[in-house]
């Protein structure tokens, strides 16, 4: 992959997903030109800590010093420079689902040498030019082809058994005077290498399926796509989802992270999913009323995955985190603090500053778990707060807020309201009709 400043955390997340979620040890290419790193000092710093956190997978780094493979040839570049015979090619910004290593074995790789992925444009609706009267045609001294477009944001080729079309692709991207840019007549590096086969007569397999596009529903219930979601169709792949259920659960339920700055107990229940889950923020001082939180959870029904945060191994004994595990066997420990500083992501000195509120925030930025729910040590709940959601607020927006409390009066719960308990009062007058709760408070009751 090719990499300048703003397309390190892509890369990162890429690399990530490669290795913690899909298991890939495939070695990985990262190149990338000095000249526009030098306004950010630091900013490969991530990458190459993450490539010596990896035993598996050698994650090398490429300088480009060609003073003409900048944008979008930086890629062309790499390709053609790589020191990999069979090269996959990843855009920093494109996560796979999948280990990608099969594409190697694929029939039609091995028949072929080379994969390619159609875009959304055909010649009959292109946004391009690429369609049947375009001077392309006649400059390339080529026929019309009637197919989709190249999507060029991944490509998998056997350099050795394809160097003349990609010889013919660096031509087509550096050659002065460049038509193709001067007349507009290609889009960077998207059909290039499609046409550079074609010309040649060089072997490929096109991917069938058309891409599709995953995104999300608005609150006016209109679909709001923000991601291409492409898929492979080969030979000997089960590539129809029969399950969705379990499709979904493949992408949304990465395995849990191994981590030293995650603990689990041994009695760990690893079936328990992370695509929902609660969030606590605890420390020695709060360890009963946290205690008391999590089993009011259980009483109530919850079965989903505890995440306690905490920031520093100080800040929770190794009494506390034994009496938790053998409470609960759903429930996993994550030093936040740690975990980012390890990472370069916060400093040393940074991390005092989130023993407090503030790692309430830090948690659910760390957090992999998609649907979480924060709750304080000290919060009071009456039934499974999974319920909220189902609420429409939630499943339209995809979150939850609350106000904070407002009171007319100064009274402590313990404080006396006209002769009653102020806590005892109101737990008997509240209004529970008002919030859907009169049938359970009355079973409760009873």
């Amino acid at each position: 992959m090719v990499v300048y400043p703003k397309l390190v955390p892509s890369a990162y997340a890429t690399i990530r997903a490669l290795r913690d979620i899909l298991g890939c040890s495939l070695p990985i290419e990262i190149w990338y030109r000095p000249d526009e790193m030098k306004d950010t000092p630091g900013a490969l710093a991530p990458l190459q800590r993450l490539a010596q956190n990896y035993s598996v997978g050698d994650i090398s780094f490429h300088k480009i010093f060609s003073p003409v493979a900048k944008r979008f040839v930086a890629k062309i570049y790499a390709i053609y420079r790589s020191f990999f015979d069979r090269v996959l090619f990843l855009d920093a910004d494109n996560v796979p689902v999948r280990d990608p290593s099969f594409l190697f074995e694929s029939p039609e790789f091995k028949e072929t040498g080379a994969i390619f992925w159609p875009d959304f444009w055909h010649p009959t609706s292109t946004m391009f030019g690429l369609h049947s009267k375009s001077l392309l045609w006649e400059l390339l001294d080529m026929p019309f082809v009637d197919m989709f477009e190249q999507e060029s944001g991944q490509l998998v080729i056997d350099r050795q058994r394809h160097a003349a079309p990609l010889a013919l692709v660096v031509f087509y991207a550096l050659h002065e005077p460049n038509f193709l840019v001067h007349y507009k007549l290609a889009w960077g590096d998207k059909d290039l290498f499609r046409l550079a086969w074609l010309k040649l007569n060089a072997s490929f397999h096109m991917i069938e399926a058309p891409p599709a596009m995953a995104g999300m529903v608005t609150r006016l219930s209109a679909f709001c796509g923000m991601t291409m979601s492409r898929t492979y169709n080969l030979k000997g792949q089960e590539d129809e989802i029969d399950d969705v259920a379990a499709f979904e659960e493949s992408i949304i339920m990465p395995e849990h992270p191994i981590s030293p700055f995650y603990k689990r107990g041994d009695g760990f229940d690893s079936s328990v999913s992370r695509d929902r889950g609660v969030m606590v923020c605890m420390h020695d001082g709060v360890l009963s009323m946290g205690l008391s939180l999590i089993r009011e959870l259980r009483c109530l029904g919850n079965k989903e995955l505890i995440q306690v945060y905490h920031c520093g191994e100080e800040e929770l004994s190794a009494s506390t985190v034994e009496l938790l595990f053998s409470l609960d066997d759903r429930l996993e420990f994550v030093d936040a603090c740690s975990d980012l500083e390890s990472q370069g992501i916060i400093s040393t000195n940074m991390t005092t500053k989130f023993r407090s509120w503030w790692i309430k925030p830090l948690a659910m930025y760390h957090t992999d778990v998609r649907h979480v729910m924060l709750l304080d040590v000290d919060d009071i709940i009456m039934r499974d707060p999974a319920v909220l959601r189902d609420l429409e607020g939630y499943v339209t927006t995809g979150t939850t807020f609350f106000y904070d409390r407002v009171l007319t009066k100064k009274k402590l719960l313990i404080g006396n309201d006209g002769g009653k308990l102020y806590l005892r009062k109101l737990l008997h007058e509240f209004d529970y009709a008002r919030f859907n709760l009169l049938c359970f408070f009355l079973s409760k009751a009873s």
